[in-house]
């Protein structure tokens, strides 16, 4: 089974950054080479394909973007909406396998 290829501490910034932003019921997976571990270095950007309940508004993915921005993340992190993604690319990415990375999960553990 795959493993998510970020530290702990790196862990826990995008968790803390997605828990301060998404509404609750959203849920977060991981797809690319910090998903799978192929094709990985060190400043990989971080895939995160977003299944929100409603529709985030604009202004929510800005505050998004410019968190992950500002944090000490040593790579960009990438954001798409669930609902944005085309059949064909989510069938893909069920093929290549995703990680849910639970915010919520994470911060009640």
């Amino acid at each position: 089974m795959a493993e998510l290829q970020l530290t702990p501490a790196q862990a826990d910034c995008v968790r803390r950054i997605l828990l301060t932003n998404l509404p609750d019921g959203a849920r977060v997976s991981v797809f690319g080479s910090r998903a799978s571990g192929r094709g990985l270095k060190p400043h990989s950007d971080l895939d995160l394909l977003i299944d929100s309940p409603v529709e985030l508004p604009l202004k929510t993915l800005a505050e998004l973007r410019e968190a992950f921005a500002e944090s000490d993340l040593p790579f960009s992190v990438d954001l798409l909406e669930r609902r944005d993604a085309t059949a064909e690319f989510l069938s893909r990415l069920e093929r290549e396998g995703m990680l849910e990375l639970s915010p919520l999960a994470a911060a009640h553990a």
